[in-house]
């Protein structure tokens, strides 16, 4: 998906406003020694924006690697045909189409 880098930058950029939110409640909020609500809310949107960031890393790094293993394969298929002296299919097809086009024109 072309989309996963701009879903990653946009994931890092919730990520960083998270971090300066807790900045700015932690001003705000009273000491006490109890887990507050705000905090499990925070902690739960963290913990899933690092979630989706992780999921985000896993695809771009399957289609990058299914791209490089896709070049690595026709790369091999040319050296493969290469080495036989055979000549491209691409090329077999236009030359049996030239030798169909000579034997259907009558002079």
């Amino acid at each position: 998906d072309s989309n996963t880098g701009e879903r990653l930058g946009f994931v890092t950029s919730i990520l960083f406003l998270l971090v300066a939110q807790d900045i700015t409640l932690a001003e705000l909020t009273p000491i006490t020694q109890e887990f507050l609500w705000i905090g499990k809310l925070s902690l739960g949107s963290k913990c899933a924006v690092a979630l989706v960031s992780v999921h985000s890393l896993v695809i771009l790094w399957a289609l990058t690697r299914d791209i490089e293993e896709s070049e690595q394969y026709d790369e091999r298929q040319e050296e493969n045909i290469s080495l036989l002296g055979a000549t491209p299919i691409a090329q077999n097809e236009e030359v049996q189409r030239s030798v169909d086009l000579e034997g259907s024109s009558v002079p």
